[in-house]
């Protein structure tokens, strides 16, 4: 069943993708503000607003193209009939979809983070902290 009755290019896949994208847009750049916004008060929620969709921006379209087109090639030239939604091998084709769309990500976001568009994750920057304190531990010379 589709989502609508609308058609971009004589496909419903197509139109699929725009109002896919689209929710992920707003939900990225709210998830990003109640993550921005707290860290950043004294700038104020206008700019958090703005630091967020610049955060979510490039990220969101690097995943889309992995993620969208596995599954464009799943739909077109995979299967003779794509997949349904209620089959395994949908989420199966799904899954591979979400680890290209992370393979397509990772290049951007290690992009913004290096030109400070970005935070790092606080578990990253607790692992960085462990591997200095192992280290330590384990390769300085003891006295």
């Amino acid at each position: 069943m589709a989502l609508t009755s609308l058609t971009i290019a004589g496909s419903t896949l197509f139109a699929h993708y725009l109002v896919e994208f689209i929710l992920a847009y707003v939900f990225g750049i709210l998830f990003q503000f109640a993550a921005i916004y707290p860290m950043q008060k004294k700038k104020g929620a206008k700019r958090s607003f703005f630091d967020s969709i610049k955060a979510d921006t490039i990220s969101l379209i690097a995943f889309e193209v992995g993620m969208f087109g596995w599954m464009a090639i799943v739909h077109y030239f995979l299967f003779a009939t794509p997949p349904k939604p209620s089959t395994a091998t949908y989420w199966f084709m799904m899954q591979i979809a979400m680890i290209l769309g992370f393979l397509t990500s990772y290049p951007a976001n290690w992009i913004l983070v290096k030109k400070k568009l970005r935070k790092r994750c606080k578990i990253v920057q607790l692992l960085n902290l462990l591997h200095k304190s192992c280290e330590r531990f384990f390769y300085e010379p003891q006295t």
